[in-house]
């Protein structure tokens, strides 16, 4: 795998890591113990160098952004805003209520997701630092503000009060407005980036 040229470094490590994962899955029947007690050393197997710089980290750019935003609307359009500006991940987004949104609108509490497959919130995050409170620029806070209004409850909800499945949404970035202009669209969330707030008053 090594010598293959249309093999990456972190694919070959990924392989091997699938088999790291088969070789500890077997285990003696009577003892619970694994039957190969095997010491991988990725230096002794001469495993390639993962170079994380180089690693690639689909994201959007601010002129793909400002782009997908001004070519949707309502519901949309807030939920491509707030994943911009705070680069939260979409089930963390689609499972926001008006609760999770605090001092005077300018702090989002991260506190709950949508479950992948199930319109069911579940309040286990994918890690311990994703519970986290992340600030605003006053001019995002001010969109949202204006699009929650009185809206109790979920940000985004459907018409029978539920949470979107995040699933429907990276479909739809997958396929949206913009996907003739070649932009690549991210599946977890939108980057974050510092001049997408002074396109906000525009909106």
């Amino acid at each position: 795998m090594k010598k293959s040229k249309s093999l990456s470094a972190r694919t070959v490590n990924k392989y091997v890591e699938y088999i790291k994962q088969v070789v500890a899955s077997l285990k003696d029947g009577e003892t619970g113990e694994p039957i190969h007690k095997r010491t991988w050393d990725s230096s002794v197997m001469d495993l390639p160098m993962v170079n994380q710089k180089e690693q690639r980290r689909p994201s959007l750019k601010a002129k793909a952004i400002t782009q997908l935003v001004e070519e949707s609307g309502g519901e949309e359009k807030a939920l491509y805003v707030l994943l911009a500006a705070t680069g939260m991940r979409i089930s963390e987004a689609l499972a926001l209520e008006t609760k999770h949104i605090t001092n005077h609108g300018r702090t989002i509490e991260v506190r709950q997701q949508v479950e992948r497959d199930t319109p069911r919130i579940i309040t286990c995050l994918k890690t311990n630092a994703a519970y986290r409170d992340v600030d605003l620029h006053p001019d995002v806070a001010e969109f949202l503000q204006r699009y929650i209004g009185d809206k109790p409850g979920l940000l985004f909800a459907t018409r029978n009060g539920t949470p979107h499945l995040p699933q429907q949404h990276r479909r739809s970035l997958a396929n949206g407005t913009a996907q003739g202009d070649g932009i690549r669209r991210a599946g977890y969330g939108l980057a974050r980036f510092p001049s997408f707030p002074q396109n906000v008053a525009a909106w």
